[in-house]
């Protein structure tokens, strides 16, 4: 799935502005990977 991928890809990121920018596109997959196996299911 993508989501731990785009997790540890936040973890290993150096500390500063670029770490708020990478957990808010880590949340953004998440919300992404949610929808589409909640689409994927109804469907």
């Amino acid at each position: 799935m993508v989501v731990p991928c785009t997790y540890n890809a936040a973890m290993t990121q150096p500390p500063s502005s670029s770490r708020r920018q990478l957990r808010r596109t880590a949340l953004w997959a998440a919300f992404a990977a949610l929808a589409g196996f909640l689409l994927a299911d109804l469907t």
